[in-house]
């Protein structure tokens, strides 16, 4: 599997932080809500697709739910509501419950005898990559297509439709 698939997926989990603040706009916007759906249904559902999946090839998991990751932000990019961002979490942690714990089993089994704990470490250098570049990306974006607008209660909300006011 190349490295750069699982750059673009940890992008989506790098952004998520802040696909969250752009999609939760206005006074009273409930953030912390909607940003604690991914790691509850992570919890939740890597036990339960764990068990189910268990006869299931580590490699198809990990494309499959990297796939199911990978689309999850389509969700967001349709509109910016509450509605599609609690989609864009729940169908991002459906995909990450069935990839990313499988990542490191693929990552020992394919390992030498004896190298197993430097091939799980290396599996953790797109967690890292992602959140590098992703992090400026997502500022650019923010900066530039979501102006920083002044709400009726006085903090700053992100307008995200390109319409100031």
């Amino acid at each position: 599997m190349h490295p750069s698939v699982l750059v673009s997926v940890e992008s989506c989990f790098a952004s998520r932080d802040r696909v969250a603040v752009a999609g939760a706009q206005g006074c009273g916007a409930d953030y912390g809500t909607v940003y604690s759906i991914n790691p509850i249904l992570v919890i939740i559902l890597v036990p339960i697709i764990t068990a189910y999946t268990m006869h299931v090839s580590c490699f198809k998991q990990i494309l499959v739910g990297s796939f199911i990751t990978g689309i999850s932000v389509l969700f967001v990019v349709a509109a910016a509501s509450y509605t599609t961002l609690v989609f864009f979490m729940i169908v991002l942690a459906f995909g990450e419950a069935l990839w990313s714990p499988r990542l490191y089993e693929y990552s020992a089994t394919i390992a030498p005898v004896g190298r197993e704990g430097t091939y799980m470490a290396l599996a953790t250098v797109p967690t890292f990559v992602a959140t590098v570049f992703t992090g400026g990306m997502s500022g650019w974006l923010l900066t530039n297509f979501c102006p920083c607008v002044k709400s009726e209660c006085g903090t700053c909300s992100l307008n995200c439709d390109g319409v100031c006011g």
